[in-house]
């Protein structure tokens, strides 16, 4: 029988990132900002990104590009957001 093939790594373009919030200040008015960009950004109601800021960390968004991931890194970094970015496994098709 033949040896078993390994899997490969996934070439660098390959690579898929999800963007999670662990810390949105240390105010209200803080996390009331990080909460109304997120409105802005996702199109949720307020309620809903209000209490997504009290639930951290939490994961935002998945499957991005490298840049879709550092965009809205920055996006939510602006408003004063701690938010991480991490490499994930691409997206089976």
């Amino acid at each position: 029988p033949s040896p078993p093939v390994a899997p490969r790594s996934a070439p660098v373009s390959d690579l898929r990132y999800q963007v999670s919030l662990i810390g949105a200040g240390s105010s209200s008015a803080e996390r009331e900002a990080v909460a109304q960009q997120m409105v802005q950004l996702f199109g949720i109601p307020l309620v809903k990104a209000q209490a997504a800021v009290q639930r951290m960390p939490l994961v935002v968004k998945r499957n991005l590009t490298e840049a879709q991931a550092d965009e809205l890194y920055q996006s939510l970094s602006s408003t004063g957001a701690r938010v991480s970015v991490e490499a994930t496994a691409p997206a089976a098709h």
